[in-house]
């Protein structure tokens, strides 16, 4: 009988090890983030299980178009520390669909210069008109970000009339990297000089 016994316990303790690992498997696949609903026009919190590649291992790739590179980000303001020069923006998450953003903490230069475009792009050769947050601007490896159309603003005035909707294009020193502060050579921010 206390074979019987101990052969349940093992059968027990297997199903319930089985069942807490595949517990934590889908809980590491979880992303606890911010997603921007564009039907409602607000932020909310996103729970979707979803396999977000390991940045370390994942094969960078060529940056001839000018349209893979790691170092620029598009985001949306959050918020600014004036005591530690840091920004706070939402940056879309590489390797997923472009409604994911997380966290990111950006580190300004005491004299950063700041850009502002219009939130309209209109094409000067077709005379057509985009939203600047649905296209992609190409940046190669070692040429600055530049979008057309960009005027010089005051520091002022891009904290006091940012929001949560006022789309960031940053260019880093560097790579992106979300476990450390990111040093920014250029940021150019939509729709405050239309």
């Amino acid at each position: 009988m206390k074979k019987v016994w101990l052969v349940l316990l093992l059968i027990a303790l297997f199903i319930f090890a089985s069942y807490y690992y595949l517990f934590r498997q889908t809980q590491d696949n979880k992303l606890e983030g911010d997603i921007y609903n564009q039907f409602t026009g607000q932020w909310e919190k996103a729970n979707i299980k979803l396999q977000i590649p390991d940045r370390s291992k994942v094969a960078k790739t060529d940056n001839s178009d000018g349209l893979h590179n790691y170092a620029v980000l598009k985001g949306y303001f959050d918020r600014y520390d004036e005591s530690s020069q840091i920004l706070h923006i939402r940056a879309a998450i590489a390797f997923t669909q472009n409604n994911l953003f997380e966290p990111a903490m950006l580190k300004l230069s005491p004299a950063q210069t700041m850009y502002c475009v219009p939130e309209i792009y209109t094409d000067p050769n077709t005379g057509k008109s985009f939203a600047l947050r649905n296209l992609k601007i190409p940046v190669k490896d070692g040429e600055p970000l530049f979008v057309p159309g960009e005027t010089i603003i005051s520091f002022n005035d891009f904290v006091e009339q940012s929001n949560q909707l006022t789309l960031l294009l940053v260019q880093l020193t560097a790579d992106f990297d979300p476990t450390r502060t990111n040093y920014v050579q250029k940021i150019v921010a939509t729709g405050l000089c239309d």
